[in-house]
């Protein structure tokens, strides 16, 4: 079973390319305390028993420690075209995601029909009701171009930017270390209210050859920070 999405099916999805996989069936997302996406699960099982694949290709995060799992906060959705989740290997692929597979397609000029393409959205967000913690709006925008010259060299660039505060309300509460049966009992409880400023930049750069209408090469780079 392989399901299929397009980057634009939901709209904007804030830089996260996590925000649109979750609304796949069968995909979770496991949430840090500020409510951005981590990590991804497949029909319930642990990332570590999952692929990730950046068109086609086994990607690593060196960010995620000895293990298998990718860390979707550093990749941008705006160099994202389109998800594809297999949650069981096909017989073209390696037998090593017991979970699935996750591939991520980027953005090539020969999917517009080789025409130029110029898009840019803008938009600002503000909690007018929180003066205290979100002082002013917060902009965010994107743009991408794309471009074939000659029917032979397709160029993509995307690019975006988008910072927004989060504010987040955490309690904490510290039991007696008893070992006896009795009922234990709270030492201190504390909540603390933090305002977490977020800004994700992120960028894609691709390259296309077309041999024929059945070989391309490729060249494409890509910058996120978080």
């Amino acid at each position: 079973v392989k399901s299929v999405v397009s980057q634009d099916a939901f709209g904007n999805l804030a830089g996260n390319a996590a925000e649109l996989l979750v609304r796949l069936p069968g995909v979770t997302g496991i949430r840090q305390e500020d409510g951005d996406i981590r990590f991804v699960q497949v029909r319930g099982i642990d990332g570590n028993l999952s692929s990730v694949m950046k068109d086609g290709n086994r990607t690593v995060d060196a960010s995620s420690g000895a293990n298998r799992q990718y860390l979707y906060q550093q990749a941008t959705s705006d160099s994202i075209d389109r998800f594809e989740v297999t949650k069981s290997p096909t017989p073209d692929m390696d037998a090593d995601s017991i979970g699935g597979a996750v591939n991520m397609i980027s953005r090539s000029a020969f999917d517009n029909k080789g025409e130029r393409r110029i898009s840019a959205s803008a938009g600002l967000l503000w909690r007018v009701f929180d003066h205290e913690r979100a002082p002013h709006p917060e902009s965010s925008y994107s743009i991408s171009y794309s471009e074939v010259f000659k029917d032979k060299v397709g160029v993509s660039l995307s690019f975006g930017r988008r910072k927004h505060y989060h504010p987040n309300i955490i309690a904490q509460s510290n039991y007696a270390n008893i070992t006896a049966p009795n009922p234990t009992y709270i030492t201190s409880h504390g909540t603390n209210d933090f305002r977490i400023a977020k800004e994700r930049i992120g960028g894609d750069l691709k390259l296309d050859y077309r041999l024929s209408d059945r070989s391309r090469f490729s060249l494409s780079t890509s910058l996120s920070t978080y």
